[in-house]
Parts: structure tokens; C-alpha cells; sequence
């Protein structure tokens, strides 16, 4: 009496597997779509993103602190910062258009506006706009000017070079 199975017993088991595995493995849109077109369609490219820092309504910016803005994705295409007396902050762009910052320092107590436009890569363009304000000191050491000491800070700085 024969006990042993038959030799094609294991090659049946082993081929069993290697379908299981290569089915398990096979990317799942490879069958006929329900929306009756040829095949999967075209990922879709997203807006190119902006981040502008710091964070849009932050009221308590100090105005050393950095401020940017960047796009991923595709390029800035234009940005315009303006302080609430409506005055625009000139900045510069990285030679490739990817990150913008102003090239002027701000001043304290101010409310700036960042208003920016990304061209992405396909063709599409994306706007932003962003609002912060720098804080007011308590107490600001100001330099005398023609004698006088009593100059209030907010009219010192209005004399000054910061934006």
C-alpha cells in the first residue's frame, strides 16, 4: 500500500501561493472602469500651496522676528505687504520666485497686510492673503530730537526709517 502523496501535490501548493501572492500584489486598478472611460484617469495637480509667516491674525509679532512668504509647487508670481497706513513694504523675491521677504524693517504697533499670488507649474494660479500685527511696547527708548525728550514714541517712529 502506497502512504506517500503524489509528487504534484507540492508543485500544485507552491504555484496556489505564488497566485495568491502576486494577486495580493497587483495594483487594483487595473479593471475596467466603472465610469465607462478607457482606464484610470490623471492624478490632478494641486494649487500651489503659500505659507506666509508668521500665522494669518497673529497679533503679537515682534517685528524682528521673520517674515516670509513661500510657495511649493510652483512660483510667486507677485506679493504686495502694506502696513495699515496703506503704505507698501518693498521686498525681495530668491531668484527662483519660490520665497519672498521684506527688505525693509517693520515697525511696532503696526497691522500689515500680505496680499499673494503662485503660478503653479501647470498653469493654474493661487491667491493668499494674510493680516498680523507687531506689538506696542510699553516703554520705547527714543533719541532725543531738536533738545526735546517729550517726543511721544508713536510720533518718533513715524519720523523714523522703520516701515
Amino acid at each position: 500500500m502506497n502512504t506517500r502523496p503524489p509528487r504534484r501535490t507540492p508543485i500544485l501548493l507552491a504555484l496556489a501561493i505564488l497566485i495568491a501572492v502576486l494577486a495580493a500584489c497587483a495594483p487594483s486598478g487595473t479593471g475596467s472602469s466603472s465610469s465607462g472611460g478607457a482606464g484610470p484617469s490623471a492624478p490632478v495637480d494641486p494649487d500651489p500651496a503659500i505659507t506666509v509667516t508668521p500665522a494669518d491674525r497673529a497679533d503679537t509679532v515682534n517685528p524682528a522676528d521673520p517674515v516670509s512668504v513661500e510657495t511649493a509647487g510652483g512660483t510667486l508670481e507677485t506679493v504686495t505687504m502694506t502696513n495699515n497706513e496703506g503704505k507698501v513694504i518693498d521686498g525681495i523675491f530668491t531668484p527662483d520666485r519660490i520665497t519672498w521677504k521684506p527688505g525693509v524693517p517693520l515697525g511696532y504697533g503696526k497691522t500689515y497686510t500680505i496680499a499673494a499670488t503662485a503660478l503653479h507649474d501647470g498653469g493654474t494660479r493661487t491667491d493668499r492673503t494674510s493680516t498680523f500685527s507687531t506689538v506696542k511696547p510699553g516703554n520705547l527708548t527714543q533719541q532725543r530730537q531738536n533738545g526735546d525728550w517729550s517726543v511721544p514714541w508713536d510720533q518718533w517712529l513715524a519720523g523714523s526709517a522703520l516701515a
